[in-house]
Protein backbone atom coordinates (compact mmCIF):
# COMPACT_ATOMS: atom_id res chain seq x y z
CA UNK A 1 0.00 0.00 0.00
CA UNK A 2 1.32 3.24 -0.83
CA UNK A 3 2.87 5.90 1.89
CA UNK A 4 0.35 8.27 0.78
CA UNK A 5 -2.42 6.55 2.35
CA UNK A 6 -0.63 5.07 5.34
CA UNK A 7 -2.32 8.25 7.93
CA UNK A 8 -5.55 6.98 6.73
CA UNK A 9 -5.70 3.52 6.70
CA UNK A 10 -4.35 0.71 8.85
CA UNK A 11 -4.07 -2.71 7.94
CA UNK A 12 -4.70 -5.69 10.48
CA UNK A 13 -4.24 -9.23 9.23
CA UNK A 14 -5.29 -7.85 5.53
CA UNK A 15 -8.53 -5.96 6.77
CA UNK A 16 -8.60 -2.45 5.93
CA UNK A 17 -10.23 -0.15 8.62
CA UNK A 18 -11.06 3.47 8.45
CA UNK A 19 -9.95 5.82 11.63
CA UNK A 20 -13.53 7.77 11.18
CA UNK A 21 -15.60 4.73 11.30
CA UNK A 22 -13.57 3.13 14.12
CA UNK A 23 -13.76 5.94 16.37
CA UNK A 24 -17.93 6.16 15.68
CA UNK A 25 -18.09 2.78 16.52
CA UNK A 26 -16.15 2.62 19.84
CA UNK A 27 -18.00 5.43 21.00
CA UNK A 28 -21.14 3.81 20.58
CA UNK A 29 -19.76 1.02 22.27
CA UNK A 30 -18.83 3.06 25.04
CA UNK A 31 -21.27 3.46 28.40
CA UNK A 32 -22.80 6.77 28.70
CA UNK A 33 -20.78 9.28 30.41
CA UNK A 34 -21.45 10.71 33.91
CA UNK A 35 -21.96 13.96 32.34
CA UNK A 36 -24.66 13.12 29.57
CA UNK A 37 -26.31 11.35 32.54
CA UNK A 38 -26.68 14.17 34.76
CA UNK A 39 -27.41 16.78 31.89
CA UNK A 40 -30.20 14.01 31.00
CA UNK A 41 -31.60 14.08 35.05
CA UNK A 42 -31.25 18.05 35.11
CA UNK A 43 -33.44 17.86 32.60
CA UNK A 44 -36.08 15.45 33.53
CA UNK A 45 -36.02 17.23 36.96
CA UNK A 46 -36.72 20.77 35.06
CA UNK A 47 -39.35 19.70 33.29
CA UNK A 48 -41.17 17.93 36.63
CA UNK A 49 -40.60 20.84 38.47
CA UNK A 50 -42.03 22.94 35.92
CA UNK A 51 -44.89 20.56 35.58
CA UNK A 52 -45.79 21.04 39.45
CA UNK A 53 -45.57 24.70 39.19
CA UNK A 54 -48.14 25.11 36.18
CA UNK A 55 -50.41 23.12 38.43
CA UNK A 56 -50.31 25.09 41.15
CA UNK A 57 -47.51 22.67 43.16
CA UNK A 58 -45.01 25.29 43.62
CA UNK A 59 -44.77 24.04 47.46
CA UNK A 60 -43.48 20.74 46.70
CA UNK A 61 -40.69 22.21 44.65
CA UNK A 62 -40.02 24.51 47.51
CA UNK A 63 -39.73 21.91 49.95
CA UNK A 64 -37.57 19.61 47.64
CA UNK A 65 -34.81 22.48 46.90
CA UNK A 66 -34.84 22.99 50.77
CA UNK A 67 -34.69 19.66 52.66
CA UNK A 68 -33.38 17.57 49.36
CA UNK A 69 -30.74 19.83 48.50
CA UNK A 70 -30.40 22.34 51.60
CA UNK A 71 -31.75 25.65 49.81
CA UNK A 72 -33.36 28.39 51.44
CA UNK A 73 -34.05 30.57 48.34
CA UNK A 74 -35.46 29.44 45.34
CA UNK A 75 -32.82 29.49 42.51
CA UNK A 76 -33.93 32.20 39.79
CA UNK A 77 -35.82 31.08 36.89
CA UNK A 78 -34.94 30.94 33.58
CA UNK A 79 -36.63 33.86 31.53
CA UNK A 80 -36.67 31.48 28.07
CA UNK A 81 -35.99 27.15 27.05
CA UNK A 82 -36.23 25.98 23.65
CA UNK A 83 -37.16 22.47 24.93
CA UNK A 84 -40.25 20.33 23.31
CA UNK A 85 -40.74 18.68 26.78
CA UNK A 86 -40.69 21.83 29.15
CA UNK A 87 -43.83 23.43 26.21
CA UNK A 88 -44.92 19.72 27.12
CA UNK A 89 -45.38 19.86 30.23
CA UNK A 90 -46.79 23.40 30.60
CA UNK A 91 -49.59 22.03 27.74
CA UNK A 92 -51.27 19.45 30.25
CA UNK A 93 -52.90 22.37 31.84
CA UNK A 94 -55.23 22.11 28.72
CA UNK A 95 -54.89 18.38 27.85
CA UNK A 96 -57.09 17.32 31.10
CA UNK A 97 -60.41 19.44 30.08
CA UNK A 98 -59.98 19.17 26.48
CA UNK A 99 -60.09 15.44 26.52
CA UNK A 100 -63.20 15.45 29.58
CA UNK A 101 -64.92 18.05 27.20
CA UNK A 102 -64.44 16.10 23.63
CA UNK A 103 -65.61 12.92 25.87
CA UNK A 104 -68.31 14.55 27.30
CA UNK A 105 -69.37 16.10 23.45
CA UNK A 106 -68.90 12.35 21.76
CA UNK A 107 -71.30 10.88 24.50
CA UNK A 108 -74.51 13.53 24.07
CA UNK A 109 -73.81 13.11 20.91
CA UNK A 110 -73.72 9.60 20.02
CA UNK A 111 -76.04 9.22 23.25
CA UNK A 112 -75.42 6.28 25.52
CA UNK A 113 -78.24 5.06 27.37
CA UNK A 114 -77.46 3.63 31.18
CA UNK A 115 -81.05 2.01 32.01
CA UNK A 116 -83.48 2.48 34.94
CA UNK A 117 -80.83 3.47 37.41
CA UNK A 118 -77.17 4.70 37.14
CA UNK A 119 -74.03 2.48 37.63
CA UNK A 120 -73.09 1.83 41.19
CA UNK A 121 -75.22 0.25 43.83
CA UNK A 122 -78.76 0.24 43.92
CA UNK A 123 -81.12 2.66 44.73
CA UNK A 124 -78.24 5.28 45.32
CA UNK A 125 -79.24 7.61 42.45
CA UNK A 126 -79.33 11.18 44.87
CA UNK A 127 -75.54 10.47 46.56
CA UNK A 128 -74.60 9.41 42.36
CA UNK A 129 -76.09 12.97 41.16
CA UNK A 130 -74.38 14.59 43.43
CA UNK A 131 -71.08 13.22 42.54
CA UNK A 132 -71.85 14.39 39.24
CA UNK A 133 -72.63 17.90 39.94
CA UNK A 134 -69.01 17.96 42.30
CA UNK A 135 -67.44 16.32 38.96
CA UNK A 136 -68.73 19.29 36.74
CA UNK A 137 -67.74 21.76 38.62
CA UNK A 138 -64.03 20.59 39.16
CA UNK A 139 -64.30 20.46 35.20
CA UNK A 140 -65.13 24.10 35.38
CA UNK A 141 -62.40 24.99 37.40
CA UNK A 142 -60.08 23.19 35.34
CA UNK A 143 -61.50 24.78 32.19
CA UNK A 144 -60.89 28.53 33.73
CA UNK A 145 -57.39 27.19 34.77
CA UNK A 146 -56.71 26.39 30.83
CA UNK A 147 -58.49 29.61 29.81
CA UNK A 148 -56.24 31.74 32.29
CA UNK A 149 -53.14 29.82 31.59
CA UNK A 150 -53.68 31.07 28.08
CA UNK A 151 -54.33 34.86 28.74
CA UNK A 152 -50.62 34.61 31.47
CA UNK A 153 -48.86 33.49 28.12
CA UNK A 154 -50.49 36.28 26.20
CA UNK A 155 -49.44 38.48 29.07
CA UNK A 156 -45.86 37.31 29.11
CA UNK A 157 -45.27 37.41 25.46
CA UNK A 158 -46.62 41.17 24.79
CA UNK A 159 -44.18 42.16 27.90
CA UNK A 160 -40.84 40.34 26.98
CA UNK A 161 -41.41 40.55 22.81
CA UNK A 162 -44.42 43.01 22.60
CA UNK A 163 -44.82 46.99 22.95
CA UNK A 164 -46.22 46.20 26.41
CA UNK A 165 -49.62 46.18 27.97
CA UNK A 166 -51.87 48.27 30.33
CA UNK A 167 -51.79 47.98 33.97
CA UNK A 168 -55.14 46.94 33.92
CA UNK A 169 -54.40 43.97 32.34
CA UNK A 170 -51.88 42.63 34.41
CA UNK A 171 -54.21 40.82 36.69
CA UNK A 172 -56.61 39.77 34.03
CA UNK A 173 -55.37 36.16 34.26
CA UNK A 174 -57.11 36.39 37.89
CA UNK A 175 -59.96 38.68 37.22
CA UNK A 176 -61.55 37.75 33.96
CA UNK A 177 -64.11 34.93 35.63
CA UNK A 178 -65.65 37.86 37.51
CA UNK A 179 -68.13 39.14 35.42
CA UNK A 180 -67.80 42.92 37.45
CA UNK A 181 -64.00 42.63 35.82
CA UNK A 182 -65.89 44.01 32.14
CA UNK A 183 -67.60 47.29 33.55
CA UNK A 184 -64.23 47.99 36.09
CA UNK A 185 -62.23 51.21 35.41
CA UNK A 186 -58.91 48.51 34.85
CA UNK A 187 -60.65 47.08 32.05
CA UNK A 188 -62.53 50.51 30.85
CA UNK A 189 -59.31 52.17 31.01
CA UNK A 190 -57.67 49.88 28.35
CA UNK A 191 -60.39 50.75 26.03
CA UNK A 192 -58.98 53.75 25.26
CA UNK A 193 -56.62 54.92 22.54
CA UNK A 194 -53.31 55.63 22.11
CA UNK A 195 -52.25 58.13 20.13
CA UNK A 196 -48.67 57.06 20.24
CA UNK A 197 -49.32 53.52 19.13
CA UNK A 198 -49.34 52.09 15.48
CA UNK A 199 -52.47 50.35 13.59
CA UNK A 200 -50.42 46.96 14.84
CA UNK A 201 -50.15 47.83 18.17
CA UNK A 202 -53.65 48.82 18.43
CA UNK A 203 -54.92 45.74 16.41
CA UNK A 204 -53.07 43.19 19.10
CA UNK A 205 -54.34 45.55 22.04
CA UNK A 206 -57.92 44.97 21.02
CA UNK A 207 -57.64 41.35 19.97
CA UNK A 208 -56.03 40.64 23.48
CA UNK A 209 -59.00 42.44 25.15
CA UNK A 210 -61.59 40.73 22.76
CA UNK A 211 -60.13 37.23 23.60
CA UNK A 212 -60.28 38.55 27.32
CA UNK A 213 -63.49 39.46 27.20
CA UNK A 214 -64.69 35.88 25.50
CA UNK A 215 -62.56 33.82 27.75
CA UNK A 216 -64.97 35.58 30.33
CA UNK A 217 -67.91 34.87 28.78
CA UNK A 218 -66.89 30.74 28.66
CA UNK A 219 -65.66 30.71 32.06
CA UNK A 220 -69.29 31.81 33.20
CA UNK A 221 -71.01 29.12 30.99
CA UNK A 222 -68.46 26.41 31.59
CA UNK A 223 -70.32 25.33 35.10
CA UNK A 224 -73.23 24.85 33.49
CA UNK A 225 -72.51 23.81 30.71
CA UNK A 226 -70.60 21.24 32.06
CA UNK A 227 -73.15 20.16 34.33
CA UNK A 228 -75.66 19.90 31.64
CA UNK A 229 -73.33 17.35 29.42
CA UNK A 230 -72.42 15.59 32.61
CA UNK A 231 -75.45 15.28 34.51
CA UNK A 232 -77.89 12.31 32.51
CA UNK A 233 -81.20 13.06 32.18
CA UNK A 234 -84.32 10.86 31.93
CA UNK A 235 -86.18 9.79 28.38
CA UNK A 236 -87.68 7.27 26.56
CA UNK A 237 -85.88 4.17 24.87
CA UNK A 238 -86.94 4.09 20.89
CA UNK A 239 -87.34 0.35 20.93
CA UNK A 240 -90.20 0.18 18.65
CA UNK A 241 -93.93 -0.73 19.09
CA UNK A 242 -96.76 -1.82 17.17
CA UNK A 243 -100.70 -1.79 17.08
CA UNK A 244 -103.13 -4.28 18.72
CA UNK A 245 -106.57 -4.96 17.78
CA UNK A 246 -109.16 -6.39 20.02
CA UNK A 247 -112.50 -6.96 18.46
CA UNK A 248 -116.09 -6.43 20.74
CA UNK A 249 -117.03 -3.28 23.06
CA UNK A 250 -115.13 -1.29 25.41
CA UNK A 251 -117.15 -2.54 28.48
CA UNK A 252 -116.15 -6.69 27.40
CA UNK A 253 -112.82 -6.02 27.82
CA UNK A 254 -112.39 -4.76 31.05
CA UNK A 255 -112.90 -6.80 33.76
CA UNK A 256 -115.39 -6.07 36.54
CA UNK A 257 -115.54 -7.76 39.94
CA UNK A 258 -118.50 -8.14 42.19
Amino acid sequence: MDSDYSDETMVNSGRQTWPKLAAITSRLKSPVSRASLKALCSHVGAVFLTLLRIHGLDVITFLYLRFRRGLNKEPPKVLLQSSFWLALARCTIHIIPALVSIGLVILNCRGYFIGNELEGPMNQDDMKLGLLQVAAKVQELLIVASVGSVIFHIIRSELVFGEGIPLGLLTSGWNFSQIQYFWSAEFLGCLTRDRAMSPKQQCKRYGTLVFIAISGLLALVAGPAAAVLMIPRRKDWPVGGGIYWLNGETNSSTSSTR
